[in-house]
């Protein structure tokens, strides 16, 4: 995985006049160039309210879904890298997928 970052040269600078200017690039995100994986940042605040509502989201963490729907029926690995989750409602299976531990959709 390669990870692509271009910086302005007042970057580099080393007057303390351009401190501010220097500090804002620190803040920047590096983010890799393949953006394909579906872990997203989920804020504390929202997360504990999917929880408490039983409630997922795309990107939420494997461990945060089983805290908010309880373990699984079923788990199983699939050739494709995905992971099953099979939960039962009502007579009715659902199921939960996940890749690179993080949830990526479900039906």
């Amino acid at each position: 995985m390669s990870i692509g970052l271009c910086l302005p040269l007042w970057a580099f600078n080393s007057d303390e006049s351009d401190k501010t200017a220097r500090d804002d690039v620190q803040n920047v995100l590096v983010s890799p160039v393949d953006n394909r994986s579906p872990c997203q940042f989920i804020n504390s605040t929202t997360l504990r309210r999917l929880i408490i509502e039983e409630q997922v989201k795309i990107g939420m963490k494997a461990e945060d879904v089983q805290k908010a729907l309880g373990k699984p029926k079923y788990i199983s690995d699939h050739s494709s890298g995905r992971t099953q989750w099979t939960y039962l409602y009502d007579q009715q299976e659902t199921y939960y997928y996940f890749v690179d531990g993080c949830l990526d959709s479900w039906n």
